[in-house]
């Protein structure tokens, strides 16, 4: 058993990072997605920008080239899709999808690049997860882990999600608890919109929230999708809407709470006011109440909802 040591003795281990604070060497970085989001387009892209060094999305500058190995069974899509972006496919290694992972050629290859694409590793069920599809799931994550650290290269993998969006909710909360991933980026549809971003913003490296436009463009005779990028906000209704809601609370508790009150009372006095549970507890907060214990444990026992003195008058 290995016994406790103090953390002023470990060294800390430099991290090189392939897309700076986005994108590690020696972990898996997952983007997952619903069907006809544009993830194989988006994909490409990392690897088209990864070979010129132009720069990633969002603006960033690239430090250097690198050599990227792609796994995907459209070859002929995926090449149209380089030359259009003027990508510099003497740097880029073109793999067959993932059955070939541990095959002695694909790791040969592996051991020569920085950067390891692969479109569409993961197919989720469209009707729900099993036991047996969380633990294929869970082995192909920990495969791809366990190959970026050691040959520490970086791991950039596409996930397919269900189109159903109870269903997607389920194998993102799978997939954020996975030991085996060092982030997970998500591709969601946002009224017209395909935006890209962390579904937590605490969990994993830090990634921007981009708009993912898909545009065609022809060079050399050869027509193909291209990916266009740009900042994504919220569109104004929805920021007003959200605004308004959390206004509507705020009001409601300073006019109907009273110090003692039973808290499920209050909120289902709040739910047949067209407020939810989440935007109560903000207004709640932001007015310093506090919940506590009464009359015991089990079901003798209640949460009441208690005001500091002074900051809401009494209704």
């Amino acid at each position: 058993m290995k016994t406790p040591e103090s953390a002023e003795f470990v060294p800390a281990k430099k991290i090189k990072w392939v897309w700076n604070e986005k994108v590690p060497c020696g972990g898996l970085t997952l983007i997952a997605a619903g069907p006809r989001l544009g993830s194989s387009i988006f994909a490409n892209d990392l690897v088209a920008r990864a070979s010129t060094g132009v720069g990633w999305p969002h603006h960033e500058w690239m430090t250097s080239k690198y050599k990227v190995a792609l796994l995907t069974g459209e070859h002929e899509f995926v090449s149209a899709r380089l030359t259009v972006k003027s990508a510099r496919k003497d740097k880029i290694a073109l793999l067959p999808p993932y059955s070939s992972l541990q095959t002695t050629d694909a790791l040969d290859v592996f051991r020569k690049v920085t950067l390891i694409v692969i479109d569409d590793y993961v197919t989720l069920s469209a009707t729900g997860m099993d036991q047996a599809e969380i633990q294929r799931t869970d082995l192909c994550l920990q495969t791809m882990n366990d190959i970026a650290r050691e040959m520490n290269s970086a791991i950039v993998a596409v996930a397919k999600l269900s189109p159903f969006p109870a269903v997607q909710a389920q194998q993102k909360s799978y997939l954020m608890r996975s030991r085996d991933l060092v982030s997970l980026v998500t591709m969601e549809k946002a009224g017209d919109a395909t935006v890209i971003r962390n579904p937590i913003a605490s969990w994993g490296p830090s990634f921007p929230s981009m708009e993912f436009l898909i545009r065609s463009r022809t060079k050399n005779g050869i027509t193909a999708a291209r990916a266009n990028y740009r900042e994504w906000q919220e569109p104004l209704a929805i920021q007003e809407r959200a605004r308004s809601k959390t206004e509507q609370a705020l009001e409601f508790v300073a006019n109907h709470l009273v110090d003692g009150v039973d808290s499920k009372t209050f909120f289902s006095l709040a739910a047949a006011s067209g407020l939810k549970k989440g935007v109560v507890h903000i207004a709640l907060d932001s007015h310093g109440i506090t919940r506590k214990r009464v009359g015991g444990r089990g079901s003798r026992g209640r949460w009441v909802l208690s005001k500091p003195s002074g900051s809401i008058s009494e209704a």
